[in-house]
């Protein structure tokens, strides 16, 4: 099945004294980064300056603010405080998740489609009537769809599947915005939820998203010596890694807890001999 390939775009972006850094990871460190940013800002008395970095459709039709396009969702007031906490750790635990199943490129593709879909709504619908947001809890509730997508018989939060859990925020998500009138928040949220929705299913369709490459000077030629004799471990490595692939199968049709502990032994002897593989 598509995503359940051991390749280059699978693996971790790097690792940090043994422990492997993902992309989701990555993204949860510049999020924190943009709340101590922030919170020092607001305390320098330079929350006006901060304030302009939410998206406004007034700003970008007006002034061509077109920045706020990406710095709203980086806007993390401190009086978001614990909530702030909770919303990265969802990130980390289920954006990661996501990342493995879709791969490095195909999640940053979801991930960049999200942060992008929802202020290109607002900006149409600005042209009639002026439209604010700001903040990254919606953008993130959208990659918990994804993984609910992938997941959804999956237990999270006192075992609760994930499709439920995910169809119980939106309608309290929706029913907030009704409530307050909260217009732009509607909007995005039907945006980007069933955006993220349909990436997935689509993806796993086998569905190839379009890659874009800046054009390049041609490679050289060189001469690129005789490759070395297998290695004994090779054979051991190619079973680990068709080993995953057959469980990770298992996984994405009936959810984890469909594993006996005999196949999660399996799986996570695999995982670490491909992990040494990576750190050869």
């Amino acid at each position: 099945m598509f995503g359940h390939e051991y390749s280059e775009d699978h693996r971790p972006v790097t690792y940090f004294r043994g422990y492997p850094i993902h992309a989701a990871t990555l993204l949860v460190i510049a999020h924190v980064a943009a709340f101590i940013l922030c919170a020092i800002g607001q305390g320098s008395g330079l929350g006006r300056a901060i304030a302009e970095l939410n998206y406004s459709s007034t700003d970008v039709l007006a002034r061509g603010a077109v920045w706020q396009f990406l710095t709203y969702a980086f806007v993390h007031p401190a009086s978001e405080g614990v909530w702030f906490a909770i919303e990265m750790w969802l990130l980390f635990q289920f954006g990661r998740e996501v990342e493995r199943f879709l791969g490095r490129r195909a999640f940053l593709q979801l991930y960049g489609a999200l942060l992008l879909v929802g202020p290109i709504v607002l900006t149409l619908t600005g042209l009639f009537v002026p439209t604010a947001f700001g903040g990254s809890s919606i953008l993130h509730f959208a990659i918990f769809v994804a993984f609910a997508a992938l997941y959804p018989s999956v237990g999270v939060f006192f075992g609760i599947a994930a499709r439920w859990v995910a169809v119980a925020i939106l309608v309290i998500y929706t029913l907030q915005g009704f409530a307050f009138h909260a217009i732009s928040m509607l909007l995005v949220l039907w945006t980007t939820a069933p955006l993220a929705f349909g990436f997935v299913q689509m993806t796993r369709s086998g569905f190839a998203w379009p890659t874009f490459r800046l054009p390049g000077r041609k490679p050289k030629f060189r001469v690129v010596p005789k490759p070395a004799a297998a290695s004994p471990n090779s054979a051991v490595e190619d079973n680990a890694a068709a080993e995953m692939d057959v469980l990770l199968d298992k996984i994405a049709k009936s959810g984890i807890a469909s594993l006996s502990s005999k196949e999660r032994t399996r799986l996570e002897r695999a995982r670490e001999a491909l992990l040494k593989k990576d750190q050869r």
